[in-house]
């Protein structure tokens, strides 16, 4: 019984290591991706523009492509669009919609990691997904 439960272990160990999600299905949250969107607009802010909001560009979920989260943020008085993101549902990678980049930051990566931990998630499949660029149509 012992000899088992060890090998189990071993080759789920094996596997994560191999950049197998334990769960193919796994998907952040709307709520997560959201808070991945809010952290990617503060790269984009000037100081005038510092209070401002994001909100799903398709709160139903009809998004166009179904591996993305699609966001926009907008400065909350003038109502002037800072910019739209892309949240990519599998990795947290976020994407901005003009001019098709990553948004990277020191605060948005350390989210992303602990995201990335729960879902199973390896650098070389972030990597994979990454490579294939952002949302489908937008890039």
């Amino acid at each position: 019984m012992r000899a088992r439960l060890i090998i189990a272990l071993g080759t789920a160990a094996w596997l994560v290591a191999q950049g197998v999600a334990a769960d193919p299905a796994a998907r952040l949250s709307q709520a997560d991706a959201a808070s991945l969107a809010e952290l990617a607009q503060k790269v984009d802010v000037t100081a005038a523009e510092a209070d401002y909001r994001v909100f799903p560009m398709d709160p139903n979920g009809n998004e166009p492509d179904p591996n993305f989260y699609s966001f926009s943020g907008m400065t909350n008085g003038t109502e002037k669009i800072i910019g739209s993101y892309a949240v990519d549902r599998r990795t947290g990678d976020v994407w901005r919609y003009l001019g098709c980049t990553l948004v990277r930051s020191h605060a948005l990566e350390s989210l992303q990691e602990r995201y990335r931990h729960r879902l199973h998630m390896s650098g070389a499949e972030v990597h994979r997904i990454e490579q294939a660029g952002g949302p489908a149509g937008s890039c």
